[in-house]
């Protein structure tokens, strides 16, 4: 181009089906430069496919370093991120709500249990230094209802633990509930049959 400024290029479009002579030259210059060619010098194309596959990489690594430098104690960690990111959505968001629909509130709560800012016993004491003992207690007489003793321990659910929340006649442990689709799908069959950990409805007065 600079040795020819006034050069003119126009670009034409031919269905394959044409029988023009450039296909077949140009059929031959790629396999005469496939076999010419120097692997080693070869650097991947700088296309837009390959840079989004690059920024995605290094955003996944940059995220799992992250996670393991951080002290990993608060719930969410013992629950669902138990494993640093790998670029896959976690298995909470790839339940079967397509084919089971549930209600915005029991997916919420199933959320809340998770980071534990759920409207049970535990938070209730963590966000309130004025409560009350009955206002922490479970129903059930544990002096202190937590996330772990609804889903797991509480004995007013036991049948619908045995429902939904086993695997072979045995309990999961708190992490297993949120560690694959099925078994987080579980859990919102569970809440939803039940009700517990939300929010309470308030009733709504006409003014």
């Amino acid at each position: 181009m600079d040795t020819y400024p006034n050069l003119s290029i126009r670009l034409l479009w031919f269905p394959r089906k044409i029988p023009f002579i450039g296909f077949k030259r140009a059929k031959q210059l790629a396999f005469e430069a496939i076999r010419t060619a120097v692997l080693d010098e070869i650097d991947e194309p700088y296309s837009i496919k390959n840079q989004k596959k690059k920024t995605e990489e290094d955003a996944i690594a940059s995220w799992a370093e992250h996670w393991h430098q951080m002290p990993c104690t608060s719930l969410t960690y013992q629950t669902a991120l138990t494993e640093p990111p790998d670029g896959n959505p976690h298995p909470t968001f790839r339940t079967s709500q397509d084919t089971v629909k549930f209600s915005c509130k029991t997916i919420c709560t199933l959320y809340r249990i998770i980071t534990g800012h759920t409207f049970i016993g535990s938070y209730t004491q963590r966000f309130f230094p004025q409560h009350t003992q009955e206002q922490i207690a479970c129903p059930c007489g544990e002096l202190l209802q937590t996330v772990e003793h609804v889903p797991l321990n509480c004995p007013l659910y036991n049948t619908a633990h045995q429902e939904h929340l086993t695997e072979n006649g045995r309990l999961r442990n708190l992490s297993q509930l949120f560690d694959h689709p099925e078994q987080a799908t579980s859990v919102l069959r569970f809440l939803e049959e039940m009700g517990v950990c939300a929010k309470l409805q308030m009733e709504w007065e006409p003014g």
